[in-house]
Formats: C-alpha cells, structure tokens, sequence
C-alpha cells in the first residue's frame, strides 16, 4: 500500500509540473508561429548587457531593452525570442550583444492586437520544442503512475 501512496504523489506532483510548462510550451510555439507574420516598426536599442544566470554565476545571459512606437504612443520591450531561456537560442550571448547594440536602430515585430506584446526575431525556435518536450514528458509520467496505480488499487485479487 505504501508504493501505492507513493505511485499516486508523483504522479500528482508530475502532472502539476507538467501541465503548466506544456501549457506555457504550446502558447510560447502559437506566440511564436503568430509574430511571423506581425507588422514591423522602427525601435531604438536603450541597453544592451551581459548577465550572469543563476545564484553561482557559472553561465551568462544576455539582456536587451529597447523602445518603439505605435500609433504615436511609446512602449518598451525586452524579448528577443519567444521562450528564450537566455539569449536567443544556441547563440553566444555576446553575439547576441553584438547584434543589438545600445542605440541601434532595429526593426520591432508588434501584435497587431497587443502593441505591448513586441518581439525582436519572430518565429519559432529550438527552445520552444524543448518546453514543450518537458511539459508532455512531466505530464505523461505523472499520467503514467496515475493510471499504474488506478489499475493497482482498482484490479481485482486472483
């Protein structure tokens, strides 16, 4: 009985994982897929800076903000890519750095619905399938060890 309780608490904390980061995964993919085909305006890179990630430093990021305008109002953004962990992909972040430097001039991809919604390289990326692997992998074991131990505790004793 104690595999059981144990079965059916990772299966639940699985799926709790699972599902927001699947969720998260698939509207980062139709985010992506959508800003191909966003208008573009003019922007200005404001910063452009390297970061170090995590509490011990060990990896670097890269950072960028930028301004644009629609419809005579202005807004600023700060994603490069859509579920960009860090910089944009496999780049190196001081490529990605090079790429936007402070006070460039860019061309900014901006939701036709949602002008705060703003996006600097549209499309989708490799990040996004590795969100959405995690989320489907996090789901499918936590339904996995559900249904084990439904078909333990529900199947009857020879």
């Amino acid at each position: 009985m104690k595999g059981v309780i144990v079965s059916c608490i990772l299966g639940f904390v699985f799926a709790c994982i699972g599902a927001p980061v699947l969720r998260h995964g698939v509207s980062q993919y139709r985010s992506g897929q959508a800003s191909e085909a966003w208008p573009t305006v003019a922007g200005t890179v404001m910063d452009s800076r390297l970061v170090a990630l995590g509490e011990k430093n060990r990896s670097v990021g890269v950072e960028v903000s930028y301004r644009y305008a629609v419809d005579g109002r202005d807004f600023d953004g700060t994603r490069i890519r859509f579920a960009d962990i860090t910089t944009g992909g496999r780049s190196d972040p001081a490529t990605v750095q090079k790429r936007y430097p402070a006070g460039a001039e860019i061309r900014v991809h901006v939701d036709p619905q949602d002008a705060t919604n703003a996006v600097l390289e549209p499309g989708v990326f490799g990040q996004v399938y590795g969100v959405l692997a995690a989320g489907a992998a996090f789901l499918g074991a936590g339904l996995i060890l559900g249904l084990f131990v439904a078909g333990r505790v529900w199947r009857k004793p020879a």
